[in-house]
């Protein structure tokens, strides 16, 4: 399962993880909402694998590099799978994934999609993956305003030990609420910069161990399905940089 792809420019970059991985197929290309970096990659990534199903939520946008990728499904005839809150589905035998966000159903203001940043980032999915006693969570670039109203609905089902930290550790996400809820073990910050030192520090506060891919790079992260997880990160950090 790959979530999210980047750029455009980053085609290379995954081809070569997936490469060094020895995987030669993708059973599920997820996205978590239509911005550019993060299904900019999606067009070419099905064009060079054999790609089970794609998922997405319903948001639609029009974008070149939306339509890019939505072209590249029918030519290539995959599969397209439309995920809302409450779906549920087993990502081979072992792991259940569930979607808490969003609600089927979208209803675009006047004028979309203009200014459209904050509503479509809103909407992003928001998705569960459960191994055993482990779990982690892909938020998207949810906002404040979401996770509060996530947080206030499904509370201790959120419960996580791996996070893809919201709009990449940006101020704009990952409200108190949020966090308390989810109170991971791991958090992982996907991100050319720090977006804010503050979300930063407000998660290694609460004692979870924060990566983010501009100091770290590229940060794997394995579990046995125990509730324990190793990580991996690609550079080693300076002690104290960011204390």
């Amino acid at each position: 399962m790959i979530v999210d792809a980047g750029n455009p420019s980053t085609f290379i970059d995954i081809q070569n993880a997936l490469e060094s991985l020895g995987i030669t197929r993708i059973d599920y290309l997820v996205a978590s909402h239509p911005h550019v970096h993060h299904v900019g990659s999606f067009a070419q990534l099905i064009h060079a694998y054999d790609i089970g199903a794609v998922y997405t939520t319903e948001v639609e946008y029009p974008s070149s590099h939306y339509r890019n990728y939505t072209e590249a499904l029918e030519a290539t005839e995959t599969p397209h799978v439309i995920l809302a809150e409450g779906d549920t589905f087993m990502f081979g035998d072992h792991v259940l994934v569930e979607v808490f966000h969003p609600r089927a159903g979208i209803e675009y203001y006047e004028g979309y999609p203009e200014g459209s940043t904050q509503f479509i980032n809103n909407l992003s999915l928001l998705m569960k993956l459960t191994y055993g006693d482990s779990s982690f969570l892909f938020a998207g670039d949810l906002y404040t305003a979401s996770e509060r109203e996530i947080a206030a609905k499904y509370g201790e089902r959120l419960k996580s030990g791996v996070l893809k930290v919201p709009h990449h550790g940006a101020g704009t996400s990952s409200s108190r609420p949020f966090r308390d809820a989810v109170g991971a073990t791991v958090a992982v910050m996907i991100s050319d910069a720090i977006e804010e030192l503050r979300i930063y520090r407000n998660y290694s506060k609460a004692g979870t161990d924060t990566y983010i891919t501009s100091i770290d790079g590229s940060v794997l992260v394995s579990t046995k399905g125990d509730g324990n997880y190793t990580v991996i990160s690609q550079f080693d950090r300076i002690n104290g940089l960011l204390n």
